[in-house]
């Protein structure tokens, strides 16, 4: 998948043709366009179809019994469709927004998107603590991450690190999307910036779905995996209350951005105590997932995170001895 990413990064030539074509074509015709380049991909990229299906097929049927067959053929087209209109969205739409006049085209962008419960964001500004927005990789989650810093002093942490995907956060960073890089920055010295940033009120996007082999151990749809402890630890050590983002394409280039009501974690667990609420995000991830499948990025390699059961047993061993 990030080859076949890259390889469409990679070609600034071509993708400036492309904008040069498309970008001012009536939506309509591009969603028409993205949709059958969807149906393409579906049907010639058949290990990564199949490896998708898969994955979906056991990972949906651990929560929702009545996935079958046809169900998940479904949402495996629609998962290729809105990879489509995501790529398009931010490889040809995005880089125009950072030209000189933008105003029309940022104001097109803000109005395709409904939001819900932003009124969640400002009871947890109003502690003067922060506020942790918690979403997992689903819908356009640069978009997202965009249209938070349009609104308020917005942090992400995110990894550059990529060269497939490299461009794309650069574009987002000229837009204004500011961000630590995890790959590139010592870790004491982004846990200091991310509470500085709280401690001044500021708003802090980490998208809990994040994998690194080197995070402790975790679960997650019933798998052993390894899960980042950085918004347990920030929101028990600070008491900042967390804001969960159930975001997702409602339909074309429309999206809905939806926040759920605060969570505060140091009501429930004590600080040493990150790796059980680390857990209970986890669970929060899956409904975020659950709650429009297709849209979930990493379908495509979700398998690799599970860890081998023995391992853990081992780990678990060593660690009580």
């Amino acid at each position: 998948m990030y080859n076949w990413i890259g390889q469409l990064t990679a070609d600034e030539g071509r993708l400036r043709k492309g904008r040069q074509l498309l970008c001012y074509a009536p939506n309509f015709i591009v969603i028409f366009i993205c949709c059958l380049i969807g149906v393409v991909m579906f049907v010639i990229m058949a290990k990564l179809r199949r490896r998708i299906m898969r994955n979906m097929k056991e990972l949906l049927r651990k929560r929702v019994t009545d996935y079958g067959f046809l169900r998940i053929l479904m949402n495996g087209m629609a998962y290729f469709n809105h990879l489509s209109l995501t790529l398009y969205e931010l490889l040809i739409v995005a880089p125009e927004l950072t030209t000189a006049s933008t105003t029309a085209r940022r104001n097109e962008l803000l109005s395709s998107f409904q939001i819900e419960g932003q009124e969640h964001i400002e009871h947890a500004l109003r502690h003067k603590k922060g506020a942790i927005i918690f979403a997992a990789h689903t819908g356009n989650f640069f978009y997202y991450y965009w249209w938070l810093s349009q609104q308020y002093d917005c942090l992400a942490v995110a990894t550059a690190d990529n060269e497939q995907l490299r461009p794309i956060y650069l574009t987002f960073e000229k837009l204004g999307c500011h961000g630590l890089d995890y790959d590139r920055t010592p870790p004491i010295a982004m846990l200091n910036t991310l509470r500085e940033h709280l401690r001044n009120n500021g708003v802090v996007f980490l998208l809990g779905d994040f994998y690194r082999d080197v995070f402790p151990l975790s679960s997650m749809f019933e798998h052993p995996t390894r899960s980042p402890h950085g918004t347990a630890m920030l929101a028990l050590r600070n008491s900042v209350l967390i804001v969960p983002l159930f975001s997702r394409r409602s339909a074309g280039f429309r999206h809905n951005i939806e926040f759920g009501e605060p969570i505060q974690l140091d009501v429930h667990y004590k600080k040493h105590e990150k790796a059980e609420a680390t857990m209970r995000l986890n669970m929060l991830l899956e409904q975020m997932i659950l709650k429009g499948p297709a849209q979930w990025f990493y379908w495509f390699n979700v398998d690799e995170r599970w860890e081998n059961e023995a391992k853990k047993h081992m780990e678990q061993s060593h660690c009580s001895a």
